[in-house]
């Protein structure tokens, strides 16, 4: 059974659902500000859940929860070698969710060795693009885009780069991963406190952990224009690092800078302008 429901965007939403063990949800959430022309969002979040069981009582959540930062790639190689497909999410919130925001105005650029191979300009990455290849070697792909802050003041510019061997001929499954930030204290985007405990997780476009051989994390409050390292404790094997912030007493939003290489040497590096706030 479907259903689909039209709800005033920014609002409060009650569902019902039978909760059994026996009964397992398949959900889509899509809310945002709507192009009345096309239909499409121009501005708003996804979520999708697949075989969900509940269980009984009551449950709140805010959409999304946050922190927001540029997600993993989900990627891949034609058959014949010729062309990288790919999807990444440069608004996405895996603090116990996966939302992803919609309405990006972004560039994606693929370079082998130094050399441009393909470009592609004017579109929302998480959409999907492909690029064309050239021969084997270190390949760098780059995504980076903007957004009006219409259903929300986060993740309103925000970009990831890998550096990958890659060898058309041979690969066919590529795994692009990015670090998630999580922390508990984050609902609907903000925290209240300044005192805070943050994870980074690295993982895969399928959610999967990845081993990291090395991670780094910067903080700014000004909009990217200074940033501050912060010192992280790495557990390698499970991908994840632990760090403590302390946030100004003015500061009103927090912008994240991550860097981490995998175990394969694949390297990646994000930034997400505002990837939440203080409250």
């Amino acid at each position: 059974m479907c259903a689909l429901v039209d709800t005033p965007f920014p609002s409060h939403r009650l569902n019902l659902y039978t909760a059994s063990p026996e009964i397992a949800w398949d959900t889509t959430i899509l809310g945002g500000v709507f192009d009345p022309e096309t239909g499409s969002v121009r501005d708003g979040f996804t979520e999708e859940i697949e075989d969900a069981v509940l269980t009984p009582g009551r449950t709140e959540r805010s959409f999304p929860r946050g922190p927001l930062t540029a997600g993993p790639a989900d990627a891949s190689v034609s058959d014949d070698g010729t062309v990288l497909d790919a999807a990444v999410p440069l608004g996405a919130s895996l603090n116990g969710e996966r939302v992803v925001l919609l309405g990006y105005d972004g560039d994606v650029e693929l370079r082998r060795d130094g050399q441009r191979l393909d470009a592609v300009s004017g579109i929302d990455p998480a959409e999907g693009f492909g690029l064309a290849l050239d021969g084997a070697g270190r390949h760098t792909l780059a995504v980076a885009g903007s957004r009006e802050p219409l259903s929300g003041p986060f993740a309103f510019k925000s970009a990831i780069d890998w550096s990958f061997d890659l060898d058309p001929a041979a690969d066919r499954e590529l795994v692009l991963p990015a670090v998630a930030v999580t922390a508990p204290d984050v609902v609907a985007g903000l925290t209240p406190n300044r005192e805070q405990r943050i994870t980074l997780h690295l993982v895969s476009g399928s959610g999967e952990p990845v081993a990291a051989a090395d991670m780094g994390f910067e903080v700014s409050y000004d909009y990217g224009f200074t940033w501050t390292p912060v010192e992280l404790d790495l557990d390698p094997a499970a991908g994840t690092a632990t760090a403590e912030l302390h946030h100004p007493a003015d500061a009103t939003h927090v912008s994240v800078r991550t860097t981490a290489t995998d175990t394969a040497g694949t390297e990646t590096s994000q930034t997400t302008i505002h990837a939440y706030g203080l409250s």
